[in-house]
């Protein structure tokens, strides 16, 4: 699968969650102001950020040990 399909999907899977949380949390009568739907945008974006730049480190350093094993 191609980085973009990747992306789309897991973007995808990632805003349905937010909207399954968002639905559960309006049945517990917890509403959302645009702040707080804001605030929650940008610390999502923070943790996919974080969690994609580990993932490429890791990714570095299983080539790093393949490379490593076929030489």
């Amino acid at each position: 699968m191609d980085s973009f399909k990747a992306s789309a999907i897991w973007g995808r899977v990632g805003a349905s969650i937010l909207c399954i949380i968002a639905l559960a949390l309006g049945f517990f009568g917890y509403q959302m102001e645009a702040t707080e739907q804001a605030a929650m945008v940008e610390a999502v974006g923070l943790i996919l950020t974080g969690l994609a730049a580990i993932l490429a480190f890791v990714s570095k350093i299983r080539e790093f040990f393949r490379a490593k094993k076929d030489a």
